[in-house]
């Protein structure tokens, strides 16, 4: 095709020529024309002479044919010119759209199995690229073989793509795709140094003469043709461009399998790690549900002066365990809602207090991250058993307010309000036995503290702990 283009340009420029140089002659046949008219001189070569020696001017007119010639001859020379600039502007493109085709349908693979899709783009990308092929294939090593090989198919210009079975190492495929340069038999007939053209001729049921391969990541693209030096050194660079494309796609198989290997992995990692929580959280509950059993056991076997402190360390175990259950039932990994697990809480610490003494609970939703979440609710157990211990001697009626809200610099506020005798005078703040001093210490590790106010009727306990909250 390149071959007609430009026998095709060569015409344009000697038919700009040829026109330039008749329209030229136009000139010396009129001018001495009406030259022998005007003298009424007949037409033969003598007259002619005889006008020509008279008027000078008619050897400048004769030049006509000379001078038009040679400015078509340069204007037909650029036409052709730039006819074969826009074939050559066309032809790339065609080029670039057989590439982005190929390249197309290659990002749409999902696996080695979808390389059937590509064969067929890649037929008629061929065809657009002007490669004179008469089969193409595709060859794909194969290391599942404890050799490593070959497994090709291919399609002949009008036929379907045929899987064909395989190549061994020394083969001349596997070579060209270990050493990364083409490999090209221009001719088999005057030279076969590998042997293939009777294999080539069994298989195909035509005289190959001409065999290309061109390497790429997971094989080698394969053209061929019955003609001898069917492939010019441009298809072959375009060859190379092609088989660029489908390293692309391959690569992005091997891609593909290694993020499905390790979402697979992930995913299994992510099964176990559920097994071991969910094994541990029963393990944990269990312990503590046997050390709840032995402590009411005990404080059943305990007189009332010693029932106390054992009371003390059973709400403290069900807070734990309460929280434990609650993180475990939790659908946000990583935050929970302390309000309602607070809430729920305190539902169970109401069942302990006497007649007449009425918990309350006023919160807001608030997100908390889960490793701070034990030591609030034992901050929250404390500070309820401290007013129900201390705040109504017994038979006396009155209320304990739980309050839960978000400081203005984000910062947790819990507080806990009765309407009892409130603390001695003589008592300093924070001052108490182990439950204030649990209480402390447990503010500390969230970097908070403890805040005692007396009111003019009972006590205002609060514990701030600043940048605990998670997002709401």
């Amino acid at each position: 095709m390149d071959g007609n283009k430009s026998a095709s340009g060569h015409n344009n420029t000697f038919k700009y020529t040829l026109y330039g140089a008749l329209f030229g002659c136009c000139f010396p046949i009129f001018s001495v024309g009406f030259e022998l008219y005007g003298q009424q001189l007949g037409f033969s070569l003598a007259n002619i002479l005889l006008v020509q020696a008279e008027q000078p001017l008619h050897w400048v007119i004769d030049t006509a044919p000379f001078f038009l010639g040679f400015f078509a001859r340069l204007a037909g020379k650029r036409q052709d010119q730039i006819a074969r600039i826009n074939s050559g502007l066309e032809k790339r493109l065609r080029q670039s759209n057989a590439l982005r085709q190929i390249r197309g349908e290659v990002w749409k693979m999902k696996s080695a199995g979808d390389i059937e899709h590509v064969s067929e783009v890649l037929k008629r990308s061929l065809d657009d690229l002007e490669i004179p092929y008469a089969y193409c294939g595709i060859n794909l090593v194969d290391f599942s073989f404890e050799k490593p090989m070959f497994q090709y198919s291919n399609a002949a210009k009008e036929g379907k793509w045929m899987q064909l079975g395989g190549f061994e190492e020394d083969h001349v495929v596997f070579q060209c795709w270990q050493s990364g340069v083409p490999a090209y038999r221009p001719d088999l007939e005057a030279e076969d140094p590998h042997e293939e053209r009777e294999q080539l001729g069994t298989s195909y049921g035509v005289p190959i003469r001409s065999v290309l391969d061109i390497p790429f990541s997971h094989g080698t693209l394969a053209v061929n043709s019955v003609q001898q030096n069917a492939f010019s050194q441009e298809q072959i660079k375009l060859l190379e461009e092609v088989a660029q494309v489908l390293s692309e796609g391959f690569r992005r198989v091997e891609d593909l399998r290694a993020l499905e290997k390790h979402n697979g992995d992930l995913e299994e990692m992510l099964q176990q790690k559920e097994v071991l929580l969910k094994e541990l959280h029963h393990r944990v509950k269990n312990n503590m549900q046997v050390m709840m059993s032995l402590l009411r056991m005990q404080i059943r076997r305990t007189d009332e002066v010693a029932k106390l402190p054992l009371e003390d360390a059973l709400s403290r175990l069900r807070a734990m365990t309460h929280a434990l259950e609650w993180l475990h039932l939790g659908s946000d990994m990583g935050k929970l809602d302390l309000g309602q697990y607070l809430a729920r809480l305190v539902e169970e610490l109401q069942s302990l207090f006497p007649e007449g003494v009425e918990l309350q609970i006023e919160r807001v939703q608030l997100g908390v991250h889960i490793e701070q979440v034990v030591p609030i609710g034992l901050i929250v157990n404390e500070l309820i058993t401290n007013a129900l211990q201390h705040a109504f001697p017994e038979g006396e009626r009155g209320l304990v307010r739980v309050g839960l809200s978000q400081g203005g610099m984000g910062e947790l506020v819990v507080e806990v309000v009765d309407d009892g005798v409130g603390l001695p005078v003589e008592k300093k703040d924070g001052d108490g036995g182990i439950g204030l001093t649990l209480i402390n210490s447990l503010a500390a590790q969230l970097d908070g503290r403890l805040e005692v106010e007396r009111l003019q009727r009972g006590t205002r306990m609060r514990v701030v702990c600043p940048s605990v909250l998670a997002a709401n």
